[in-house]
């Protein structure tokens, strides 16, 4: 089991221009998992073919990438995933399905945020303490809402993923 402070760190390897809304966002899916994005299965699996049909070139080789080990999710990077011939239909269905099944922990939101605050007082990302704690009591005044990633991280990574049970991906 990956402790969450190294899928931290690994995410600021990959991802330097990482700042605390993309550390919330790497948490929130953690403890919240994907459900948030599924509001209608339809719309789901419309978005899902637009996406697949319109990535943006990026470079990422990564087809999985995981989050908190006991949460048993993994970001699938779609271009990696189409690239190598993976159907995206049965991939929308596994994300449906971890949608529907996922229990959310939103008592994890602060327990992962933590890991993220002990790595910024040991200098190991460069995120200062006073960022992660505006963002993280923002959020928490809002009651923990899903965010999409910062305008940096988008413009420069292109996120184009899904987050699902691991199990359930690893079986397509």
């Amino acid at each position: 089991m990956k402790d969450f402070r190294e899928v931290i760190l690994n995410n600021f390897r990959l991802y330097p221009l990482m700042d605390a809304r993309d550390v919330y966002k790497l948490v929130y899916q953690s403890a919240m998992g994907p459900g948030h994005a599924v509001p209608d299965p339809e719309i789901v699996r419309k978005w899902l073919d637009y996406e697949v049909n319109n990535l943006e070139e990026y470079d990422d080789e990564r087809m999985t990438e995981e989050l908190y080990s006991e949460s048993g999710l993994v970001r699938v990077n779609l271009r990696p995933f189409v690239r190598t011939g993976g159907d995206a239909g049965k991939l929308c269905d596994i994300f449906i399905e971890t949608a529907n099944s996922f229990k959310p922990e939103a008592g994890n939101i602060r327990k992962l945020w933590t890991y993220a605050e002990e790595l910024v007082c040991q200098n190991l990302i460069g995120l200062s303490g006073n960022d992660l704690d505006t963002f993280i009591l923002d959020m928490e005044k809002k009651s923990f809402p899903a965010a999409h990633h910062s305008t940096a991280y988008r413009g420069k990574y292109k996120p184009a993923y899904r987050v699902v049970f691991k199990e359930m991906f690893d079986a397509i």
